[in-house]
């Protein structure tokens, strides 16, 4: 399947690269950012995040189902149509929901502790219309198989904020600088991303044979898939790290927020995720041309076997290296229960490729309904994290973190299960992965603790690397069918 993305080798390695800049991102922000600023920066990342998935009124369910579909098959006078109706749709919303959030912003910045650090209502302004503009923009190319062009863009900007960053001579800085940073790269994206999409829809055939259904047909579909969206949202992490910030404060928002993004990064960056928007915009044009849902299960099963044995190793590995790695990095402000909230937190990448399977297969058969009902089961969430955490502290937010993922699973699990079964396959490859998991965390941390060098680290790591991956040949994780098709994939 990966081998019939176009270009898809190029995307592998852009996101890798991008991965590799977010890491570096992350530690700079946390070496240079004192502990009450990086805290106000997670929280107006986590109010941006909001306000981009709320004020999207339906848009970003359209594209995601429909958007492929035109590319595809309309003639280039329609998909043109379409897609000026979409970002005008998206303009007017974002806008609104920009100036809405910008005359707040006092009062928000008051109600979570964030006294003497208030940020600009203009800056929020700006911020929320350039973010979410980058955004949309993202997501028409990724709707429209342009999945290079997309992720160079997000290398670029990556890379030019860690370069911008790098070389300001503030210290210490604030979340004003980085947020000031942020939004001169992204406009500059913005504007390149924007002639893709214009030259994009000028290549498309002028004529073609296939009418495009009416607009009004979509609609259905389109809110329910909102209406979850905005359930989904409105009880998620970044309500949860905003609910950390007013009872809790900033400092420890601050905590919670770099915790939640190491472990975050092996649920982005595993396979399932990192081509989710790719894999369900070529399924959706393969359905749309007549081929049916369950036609590709033999490709599905190998990634979600790939995904499962790459979750594996990593959760364990952030546990076991993420706070010295930060250590032997130069973070200067010290994160005392940073081992405990990531040992609470990295399990959630197991949770989330189930979700994600789940919800492809909802989303392939237009199931509205269902992520209706996965979206709703999680509503109470905020509310639990609110009233415990002022006795359980940032306990309550991995309880509720816990439950934002566990949730939709069992609902979707109703729904959609028999398809999940059918994608998993067998349980004898999944055994072998645990054990040599097992195996490699227990070498690694006694390593940890018998090496006293500077390079206890690398030199833990490199055997935890080396002990998982001879384990997996061991227990017969890959069948000679699943090389087979990964040759198959690396020469397509």
């Amino acid at each position: 399947m990966l081998g019939l993305i176009r270009g898809w080798r190029a995307v592998v390695v852009f996101k890798l690269l991008g991965a590799f800049v977010g890491v570096l991102w992350l530690v700079q922000l946390t070496a240079r950012l004192p502990l009450d600023q990086l805290g106000v920066l997670f929280g107006v990342i986590a109010l941006f995040e909001l306000t981009q998935h709320v004020s999207s009124l339906g848009v970003n369910s359209y594209c995601d189902r429909f958007l492929t579909a035109d590319w595809a098959q309309a003639p280039r006078a329609a998909f043109v149509r379409r897609l000026l109706l979409v970002f005008v749709w998206r303009l007017v919303t974002l806008a609104a929901a920009a100036i809405v959030l910008a005359e707040l912003m006092p009062r928000i910045g008051a109600a979570l502790g964030w006294t003497g650090m208030a940020i600009v209502p203009s800056l929020m302004l700006a911020y929320v219309l350039c973010e979410g503009l980058f955004r949309f923009l993202e997501l028409v190319l990724t709707a429209t198989l342009h999945q290079v062009a997309c992720q160079v863009l997000l290398f670029a900007r990556g890379l030019g904020r860690l370069v911008f960053v790098a070389l300001m001579p503030v210290d210490p800085l604030t979340a004003l600088d980085v947020l000031w940073v942020d939004l001169l790269v992204t406009g500059t994206c913005c504007a390149v991303a924007m002639l893709v999409v214009v030259r994009m829809a000028i290549g498309l055939p002028a004529q073609r044979e296939t009418p495009s259904p009416a607009f009004a047909s979509r609609l259905g579909f389109t809110w329910r898939s909102y209406v979850a969206l905005l359930l989904e949202r409105a009880s998620n992490v970044d309500v949860v790290k905003l609910l950390v910030s007013g009872s809790l404060g900033p400092a420890a928002l601050a905590l919670f927020g770099l915790a939640h993004a190491i472990a975050d990064y092996p649920a982005r960056y595993m396979p399932l995720a990192m081509f989710h928007g790719q894999i369900r915009a070529w399924l959706t044009a393969r359905l749309e041309q007549g081929v049916p849902v369950g036609g590709s299960d033999d490709d599905a099963r190998l990634l979600l076997r790939v995904n499962v044995i790459f979750i594996a190793a990593a959760c364990p590995a952030l546990v076991l290296f993420g706070e010295a790695l930060l250590r032997s990095a130069g973070v200067r402000e010290a994160y005392g229960d940073l081992t405990v909230l990531l040992a609470g937190l990295a399990p959630l990448a197991v949770l989330m490729t189930g979700r994600i399977s789940l919800s492809l297969s909802a989303h392939l058969r237009q199931d509205g309904a269902a992520l209706l009902h996965a979206g709703a089961v999680a509503v109470a969430t905020p509310l639990w994290v609110w009233m415990a955490s002022p006795s359980l502290g940032l306990f309550a937010a991995v309880i509720g973190c816990w439950w934002l993922e566990l949730g939709p699973c069992l609902m979707l699990l109703r729904h959609h299960g028999r398809q999940l079964r059918a994608w998993w396959g067998s349980g004898n490859q999944g055994f072998g992965t645990l054990a040599a998991a097992g195996l490699a965390t227990g070498i690694g941390a006694g390593l940890l603790r018998v090496l006293e060098s500077s390079g206890s680290i690398w030199a833990a790591m490199g055997s935890y690397v080396l002990v998982y991956f001879a384990m997996l040949l061991a227990c017969g994780a890959f069948s000679t069918q699943d090389f087979g098709m990964l040759r198959s994939a690396m020469r397509r």
